[in-house]
């Protein structure tokens, strides 16, 4: 969806915003270290400790003002930081697979069930992803349209509500999703993938949480 240049008054606007965003995140690394304070000697080598955010938030990006919830990686895109417990546990893992929301219910009972002294590490998510969500223009309007999307570890598929055309990104090769291709070879298949959970749950057909991660 092309829209039009935001005015240089609003981009000033817009950075001025930006910078006291990265002002209130000063705060939230103030608390996290009273909350880690709290903990006792014993409690640090039994406990973790996992920071995320909901969401992520646009400022000008896409020409797009001030909102969430697009598909661009910089809304869905949201820091999951886990600190093991002391004991035993040493170094960092760093990686980039992809995980949702979801998968924390799941992780955190693989965490508790496997006793303090041996808490597993939390597993990453599988590279599909399908869903719905909610766009938010440059304007005022209150009911931006629906999308749904199929995320892999290297692309960005998306099927906006009224849009006739699909969006597509090769997030390797254009990681801003800055140049959409919708006439990609890759649409066909990953629009197959999107098709998958419309019919799931009834009979001779997977269940939604596995059409939904094909």
């Amino acid at each position: 969806m092309r829209r039009a240049p935001l005015a240089p008054a609003l981009v000033k606007e817009l950075r001025k915003d930006f910078r006291d965003r990265i002002r209130m995140v000063q705060s939230v690394d103030d608390m996290v270290a009273r909350v880690l304070s709290t903990l006792t000697d014993a409690e640090k080598r039994n406990t973790y400790v996992v920071f995320t955010s909901d969401n992520g938030f646009h400022l000008g990006q896409h020409r797009l003002v001030r909102g969430k919830s697009t598909a661009h990686d910089h809304e869905v895109r949201v820091p999951p930081l886990v600190k093991r417990p002391t004991a035993g546990r040493h170094g960092y893992l760093v990686t980039g697979a992809i995980a949702q929301h979801v998968d924390l219910f799941a992780t955190f009972l693989d965490m508790a069930e496997d006793g303090a002294d041996r808490a597993r590490q939390a597993q990453p998510g599988r590279a599909g992803r399908a869903g719905p969500g909610r766009r938010a223009p440059s304007g005022g309007d209150s009911q931006p349209p629906s999308y749904a999307e199929v995320r892999t570890a290297g692309e960005l598929y998306v099927v906006y509500e009224g849009e006739a055309r699909p969006e597509y990104y090769d997030t390797v090769a254009n990681p801003n999703q800055e140049s959409n291709d919708p006439g990609n070879a890759r649409t066909s298949d990953l629009g197959r993938v999107l098709d998958a959970p419309a019919g799931c749950g009834k009979p001779g057909a997977p269940d939604c949480w596995t059409a939904a991660r094909l």
